[in-house]
């Protein structure tokens, strides 16, 4: 037909007879799911999370195969003719379409928008993407075949772009993030929880990310920025390093900004010391993130879970230390220094008080960390025990004081004891 000057006709039947035969393959691939039914803009999540797996799987078989396939049938169909113009005119007139249709939906998965929970479905697509973004180069490296390059080219680019304005919202969700705490007894938020499973994410999909993300982290939050010095040794991190350590930074100061809900300083201390403790487990309990948040990092969490607790046990212990302490427990009368019958029962009744307020409201309160409960346990009772029997002692050789003493004691120094060893945060038993 060249011969006879008709190749145009032979190159229009070719390209009508591959198309019709192409069309029937990728039907039994439900292609025509991916435009259908609606836009990526306006789909509803379950039905778009559908068509974005089934487009990575179409995409693979469509470019390594079926794309390959009808490129590799036109260079041994039109080789004798020695004009790669006439090859590449047969190819790409046959799958351009195809090929628009396939990289279209991922352009418009691009634009779309979604939040930062669903990264992960959009970095399989982006994954995809990567992986057969060089067999379409190398198959459509051609006059006729640029605007397949340049439709992958921009969406790649925008994807990038979408999966870094993903980190920076969610950063911004996780300091702006607002859930009940009214009812919580100092158990791990719901906030953290799903912060760090997020991360899990984030870390499942490192070797992704390291590559899309080219920039530090933005530490203005508008009505915020950021202390760089949060970030410690940033100069030594990789730009998705830097994201982790920020994403825990924001959540530590709205953790705070939450306990300030709760009107018991002492369970303040109790609500930061647990939830940045589950943070360092967590941590801790995956070596590859521990690696990317760094030791240095990791041990300024470690400090402040330690800071938490001590101000805890401060903040409690001092309702029962106020009790013992010696100023205003003794009068000078006759030019004799003894104690106050008034003070040592106002004492006791505060003690009592403190006593029934732990009781009531601290043995609810929970700690998830077993040890870490423990250990307060015991430490508390250390500082506590001691100095109430040291103060009953220093009263009961006195007669007048011992009936007071003797009247308004409810709690002995082994009911102290017994308080905190068995009833403080209790209820850990319960949710263990």
């Amino acid at each position: 037909m060249n011969s006879s000057g008709r190749l145009g006709e032979c190159i229009k039947a070719y390209k009508s007879l591959r198309k019709s035969f192409l069309q029937s393959q990728l039907k039994r691939l439900r292609f025509e799911e991916l435009n259908t039914g609606c836009s990526t803009r306006r789909c509803e999540w379950d039905m778009l999370k559908v068509k974005m797996e089934l487009w990575i799987q179409v995409s693979k078989i469509c470019v390594k195969i079926l794309f390959r396939r009808e490129k590799q049938l036109c260079e041994q169909i039109f080789e004798g003719l020695g004009d790669n113009a006439v090859k590449d005119e047969c190819f790409v007139g046959t799958v351009h379409d195809f090929a628009v249709d396939l990289f279209h939906f991922a352009q418009e998965m691009s634009m779309s928008n979604q939040p930062s929970e669903r990264m992960e479905t959009i970095l399989g697509v982006y994954e995809a993407f990567v992986w057969v973004r060089p067999s379409v180069d190398a198959l459509f490296n051609s006059v006729p075949g640029e605007e397949v390059i340049q439709i992958c080219t921009e969406t790649l680019s925008r994807i990038e772009n979408d999966v870094g304005r993903m980190l920076h919202d969610f950063e911004d969700t996780v300091l702006r993030g607002i859930s009940d705490v009214s009812h919580n007894r100092g158990e791990v938020h719901e906030l953290t929880e799903y912060v760090m499973k997020q991360i899990d994410i984030i870390v499942r999909n490192k070797r992704l990310l390291t590559s899309l993300i080219k920039s530090t982290p933005s530490l203005d939050f508008g009505d915020l920025i950021i202390p760089r010095g949060d970030l410690m040794d940033s100069h030594n991190r990789s730009f998705l390093e830097l994201h982790l350590i920020l994403i825990i930074v924001v959540l530590q100061r709205n953790l705070k900004k939450k306990s300030e809900f709760f009107q018991d300083p002492s369970l303040r201390q109790l609500f930061i010391m647990n939830n940045v403790r589950y943070i360092v487990q967590r941590i801790e309990g995956s070596n590859e993130l521990q690696e990317m948040i760094g030791d240095s990092y990791l041990k300024k969490l470690n400090e402040n879970v330690k800071l938490a607790m001590t101000n805890y046990q401060s903040s409690t212990c001092s309702k029962f230390l106020t009790c013992f302490e010696e100023p205003g427990l003794y009068i000078t009368r006759c030019f004799r220094y003894r104690p106050s019958r008034t003070a040592v029962r106002r004492r006791l009744k505060a003690f009592n008080d403190a006593f029934e307020d732990i009781q009531l409201l601290h043995s609810v309160w929970t700690i998830p960390d077993l040890q870490l409960r423990d250990d307060i346990r015991v430490s508390m009772c250390e500082k506590l025990v001691p100095a109430y029997k040291n103060f009953l002692e220093k009263f009961s050789s006195n007669p007048e004081i011992r009936l007071i003493l003797n009247k308004y004691t409810k709690h002995s120094a082994e009911d102290l004891q017994a308080l905190v060893l068995e009833n403080l945060f209790a209820h850990t038993e319960i949710i263990a």
